[in-house]
């Protein structure tokens, strides 16, 4: 079946085992061919790779040309043996570049284009990748074995040529995990792009259209048309990759910043450690969190930072293994602006007790004192308590203080005993 602007490629694996050592990773080169059958059109492929009695992987499609050639090592996960997957990928005519959760998705589709060798670019006035436009890609891997994943871990472009011309590759799992890449880092405008610290991969049993987007992200000014020339995938034993991240976030509140994170999967996860920076380069552990050991499932977590410093407050998210290994997940920054809260008292004046109402989550303290500065009494406040209640009963007539605490923060508001 063929549709508009979503090509799929559909690779079937079959296996015979004879001997072959096992390994946690097999490397799969796709390269775009000439011969790619898009013509003019906007259209889905389905183009299948098999393997031979030998374990080798070989292109196949019996009936149109070959849209990719292919290169690969002999497949010897068990869950990928027998079994087909997808990647799912589409021309991007304009990419979302605001920063955010969306950024580096798709706005509207843009035609597929091959040169005369095959390399892919976007239908239009140059027919390379231009301003603003690019790729994404992903995998339906629901046919696979739930030990296994496939990865995206290199990604080759050709042709940034003039000065300036630059790209970016973003993973949407997580889009502020980026490799920029353009013609002062490359040599000669061309050049493999190692994109494993993104982490793209798909665990099998699941699927995800999208992982991961690559645009020309050059200055509007200048021109600039680039292209795709190769993409490298590795099946792999899931158990061998770290926590697949599908988002991280700190959102500032009222109180402090809400931590939110979720994962795709997790093997040998024992705990995840959050840690806050200042200055973005030394950084306190604040929060351990255990994680889910092995997983194949979403999982969701939180951690309220009701001591976010004032100004711009920076939280690295730490993944540790059972055995130790630490692998870092990511970055964000959130500011915080510290205010004076004010609080009430009521009933004041006040023939015995009186009522405290204040903001949740930023004092630790509530105190008594006479106009002296006497300690009188003093009641530890829970971070999610909103209110207090102090006894005046035995106290003479007069003028007493009712003080809050927090980190950083001391309000004072007078109260008078009838």
């Amino acid at each position: 079946m063929k549709k508009n602007y979503t090509p799929k490629l559909i690779v079937a694996i079959a296996f015979l085992f004879s001997g072959i050592a096992q390994s946690n990773a097999q490397t799969i080169t796709l390269t775009p061919s000439a011969t790619g059958s898009e013509a003019d059109a906007l259209y889905t492929d389905a183009s299948t790779l098999q393997v031979n009695a030998s374990g080798v992987v070989s292109y196949y499609n019996s009936s149109g040309s070959d849209d990719w050639t292919v290169s690969a090592e002999t497949i010897t996960q068990t869950g990928a043996l027998n079994k087909t997957f997808t990647i799912n990928w589409g021309g991007m005519a304009t990419v979302n570049t605001t920063e955010g959760s969306n950024y580096g998705k798709m706005l509207t589709a843009g035609g597929i284009d091959r040169d005369g060798s095959g390399l892919l670019g976007i239908r239009g006035t140059t027919n390379g990748i231009d301003n603003n436009e690019g790729y994404y890609f992903g995998f339906d891997l629901s046919n696979l074995g739930a030990d296994v994943a496939v990865q995206i871990t290199k990604i080759s472009v050709a042709q940034l040529a003039a000065s300036g011309e630059t790209g970016i590759v973003v993973s949407l799992l997580d889009p502020a995990q980026r490799i920029n890449f353009g013609n002062s880092t490359l040599t000669g405008g061309a050049g493999t792009l190692d994109v494993s610290s993104l982490h793209l991969y798909v665990a099998g049993g699941s699927a995800n259209s999208a992982i991961v987007s690559v645009f020309n992200n050059t200055p509007a000014e200048l021109a600039s048309n680039w292209r795709i020339t190769k993409l490298e995938l590795k099946v792999v034993a899931l158990s061998s990759l770290p926590v697949g991240l599908a988002s991280f976030t700190a959102t500032t509140q009222a109180q402090g910043v809400k931590l939110q994170w979720e994962t795709l999967s997790e093997q040998n996860n024992k705990e995840f450690t959050v840690l806050r920076s200042s200055d973005g380069s030394t950084f306190t552990s604040i929060a351990t969190l255990p994680g889910a050991g092995s997983s194949n499932t979403p999982k969701s977590y939180g951690f309220y930072d009701r001591k976010a410093l004032n100004g711009i407050n920076y939280y690295k998210l730490v993944q540790v293994d059972n055995d130790g290994k630490q692998t870092e997940l990511g970055v964000k920054t959130a500011t915080f602006n510290v205010q004076t809260s004010t609080f009430n008292i009521f009933p004041n004046p006040t023939d015995n007790e009186v009522n405290v109402l204040f903001q949740e989550g930023i004092y630790h303290t509530l105190a008594l004192t006479n106009m002296q500065g006497k300690l009188l009494q003093t009641t530890p406040v829970d971070q999610n308590a909103t209110q207090g209640t102090i006894n005046l009963r035995h106290y003479t007539p007069g003028i007493y203080l009712v003080k809050l605490q927090g980190e950083g923060v001391s309000e004072v508001h007078k109260l008078i005993k009838r």
